[in-house]
């Protein structure tokens, strides 16, 4: 089971797509008390990530919910209907572009 917190050793801090704790293998030093502190700072970047999904969600979560939607539609069209799904793929196109260049 992946432990949160620890680059390299999967969780909520993994730092294996620049979106993880940015402290390299600081978690892998021989020194409890540094891995702790490596840990802490993880647990603050997991909390404050937490806390930037939380206001997105409050401030624009109306609209990712019709991107998703969009996005789901399309994928189901998709799946679907391997063929001749080009008009559908046309439509949700232009309500995504109509959706991400309103304010």
């Amino acid at each position: 089971m992946p432990s949160q917190g620890h680059p390299g050793k999967g969780g909520c801090c993994d730092g294996g797509a620049k979106g993880g704790c940015s402290q390299g293998d600081c978690c892998s030093s021989p020194s409890l008390l540094d891995e702790l502190a490596c840990g802490v700072k993880c647990a603050k970047m997991c909390l404050m990530k937490d806390k930037m999904k939380a206001q997105l969600e409050k401030k624009i979560g109306k609209k990712l919910d019709e991107a998703a939607e969009i996005a789901v539609d399309l994928f189901i069209d998709q799946w679907e209907h391997k063929t001749g799904h080009m008009e559908k793929r046309s439509e949700l196109e232009t309500r995504l572009h109509a959706l991400t260049s309103s304010k």
